[in-house]
């Protein structure tokens, strides 16, 4: 899948304060009872990702992010030996072909503003859709 804006992935997790930030205050946010599929969209490094798995212990999380670079970095940090309910997948968000059922949560960062028709095509009705920034 092209990309048309080449990601150092690197780069970003060392300069990406900022993100993290609204992250965690997105994932504050949640209500969530611990049994969900969310959806985390473009993911990005995985970090937020991995701060939501750690809500779900008995979930899981979905990271999708364009980026092949930074698909490949979240997987290397949070590989699925240690992070059992924690998956990344390589994917055009405004091309996200889900089941419909498949997300209770919905959260996204900084990158909603670009993808809006997304979240209500993969998420079920009832879904938490949060978004910062």
């Amino acid at each position: 899948m092209p990309e048309t804006r080449h990601w150092d992935a690197r780069d970003y997790a060392a300069h990406s304060a900022a993100q993290q930030e609204w992250a965690r205050e997105l994932v504050a946010k949640l209500r969530l009872r611990g049994d969900e599929a969310v959806l985390d969209i473009c993911c990005g490094d995985g970090r937020a990702t991995a701060l939501i798995a750690e809500r779900l212990p008995d979930g899981s999380v979905l990271g999708v992010d364009k980026s092949a670079s930074m698909i490949a970095l979240a997987r290397e940090q949070f590989a699925p030996a240690a992070h059992p309910g924690l998956s990344f997948l390589q994917m055009e968000a405004t091309r996200l072909e889900l089941p419909r059922a498949r997300a209770g949560a919905a959260p996204s960062s900084a990158s909603l503003r670009r993808t809006t028709s997304t979240a209500p095509r993969t998420t079920r009705r009832g879904c938490h859709a949060r978004a910062s920034a």
